[in-house]
């Protein structure tokens, strides 16, 4: 997902480790997964959070803040605790655009964490702008707006070489890429599907990532003969698919920020996308 690249990316990178050296800052990774026992940073094993039992995580959380005198506590998602302040990092507000279910357990506990939050840390200026108009109780001087970048000792353009070994291992020629899930209606993959079933096109569409493709759409796909396949693929691969690929189809109507436009663009490939919410600022419109 684009939060866990976000994160991971962040994490990884050596500036923020020389800032939190220079600054004196004591870092502390609460891990979920035991996926960053090695990382170099203390570390607390914690268990995976429950979204059906979330006062339960809470007074774990608020337990280690107690016990290591924690000032300032930040989320990955939505968690939070009482006996610190609070920084609420803003990714999307996909669920009040576009009208889950309010009473959602998981949604409730997002807005007490907004309403806990002492600061916002939002990634674009679509969502600074939801974020003010959807919770007028947030204040624009709490807000720090900054866009996500591109990992760049990730997203480097793959050589011919490696191209071409991706291409034969999947048998593709020309082809064009959608990455992500579909099955958001805000996404749009209908327009991508409807397109084929009115036209014969000279090359291929790979979707990587998201649902496996399903009757209805590869009924579409076929239906003018048309080719496609769903690839899942490592962060590796997903750079060697891109850097052979004729474009990123990406016409969703609603993005916190999004990051495959970004990413595409770095590696020198066209981007087929909307104007749409915070498109523009992931593209550079």
């Amino acid at each position: 997902s684009g939060i866990a690249r976000v994160w991971k990316s962040v994490l990884n990178s050596a500036s923020f480790r020389d800032y939190l050296n220079e600054s004196s800052i004591e870092f502390i990774v609460l891990d979920r997964s035991g996926q960053f026992r090695d990382s170099g940073f203390e570390t607390i094993p914690f268990p995976t959070y429950d979204r059906m039992f979330p006062d339960a995580d809470r007074l774990l959380i608020d337990k280690v803040v107690s016990a290591r005198n924690i000032d300032l506590f930040v989320s990955s998602y939505y968690t939070f605790s009482h006996l610190c302040k609070s920084l609420f990092v803003a990714y999307d507000f996909i669920p009040e655009k576009f009208g889950f279910e309010s009473l959602n357990r998981q949604w409730n506990e997002r807005l007490l964490g907004l309403l806990a939050a002492d600061f916002y840390f939002s990634i674009s200026m679509s969502t600074t702008r939801d974020l003010l108009a959807l919770y007028p109780f947030v204040e624009e001087n709490q807000i720090v707006t900054c866009n996500p970048g591109v990992d760049r000792e990730l997203f480097k353009l793959a050589s011919e070489a490696d191209v071409k070994r991706f291409k034969g291992t999947n048998s593709l020629d020309r082809y064009m890429v959608w990455v992500g899930g579909r099955s958001a209606g805000y996404k749009n993959s209908r327009l991508v599907f409807q397109a084929m079933e009115n036209r014969k096109f000279d090359f291929s569409f790979v979707f990587v990532g998201g649902e496996p493709l399903n009757n209805v759409e590869m009924g579409s796909v076929n239906r003018m003969g048309n080719t496609a396949i769903h690839l899942e693929l490592a962060d590796e691969e997903l750079v060697e698919c891109l850097s052979g690929s004729l474009a990123l189809i990406y016409p969703s109507s609603y993005e916190g920020f999004g990051l495959p436009p970004l990413e595409s663009l770095a590696l020198g490939i066209p981007v087929v996308t909307t104007l749409e919410a915070s498109l523009p600022e992931a593209v550079g419109m």
